[in-house]
């Protein structure tokens, strides 16, 4: 005799499993009534779910154990990827000050374009006062104005635009 198909659904009584068929009727199956039959019925029910497409007698022969027993360790390996993952795009998102109402691929879009708007404003910064430093209007500005005591301003401008325009690997 074939077992029940699957899927199995423990009822919130505990009491009865139920059981869809095709036709979407429903099979009602008594269970066990005892505290730690429950736990035990709630683990078949999940067993025989997973189980869903494995021909019984295979099962008994042991041919899935190591393939369930891999499936197992692969399954908890992705959940913990999945959750470190989760935990950086938070992160990502919150130094971003992302919108949460915006994809993250919207946001990082507009920040895209507003990197590229600011290195756009610091370039054009940059040739304006070396553009009036030539022509020497109202003033002349030379090309030593310090920024610190070691660095010109034109010298960390540059410094700032090729940061911008490095390619990260």
């Amino acid at each position: 005799m074939e077992h029940t198909k699957e899927p199995w659904k423990l009822q919130d009584d505990g009491i009865f499993v139920s059981v869809v068929d095709g036709d979407d009727s429903m099979e009602i199956i008594p269970a066990m009534r005892s505290n730690q039959c429950l736990h035990d019925f709630r683990r078949i029910v999940a067993c025989v779910n997973a189980c869903s497409g494995i021909p019984t007698d295979e099962l008994e022969v042991n041919e899935y154990e190591q393939y369930i027993i891999e499936t197992g360790t692969q399954i908890g390996e992705l959940r913990a990827q999945r959750n470190i993952a989760w935990k950086e795009l938070k992160e990502i998102r919150a130094t971003m000050n992302a919108n949460p109402k915006k994809s993250t691929s919207d946001e990082v879009m507009r920040i895209v374009v507003q990197r590229e708007e600011l290195l756009d404003a610091l370039k054009e910064s940059r040739t304006t006062l070396e553009r009036a430093n030539e022509i020497g209007v109202n003033t002349v500005i030379c090309d030593t104005i310090w920024h610190t005591p070691y660095e010109t301003l034109f010298d960390f401008m540059d410094e700032a635009i090729a940061k911008a325009e490095a390619k990260h690997d």
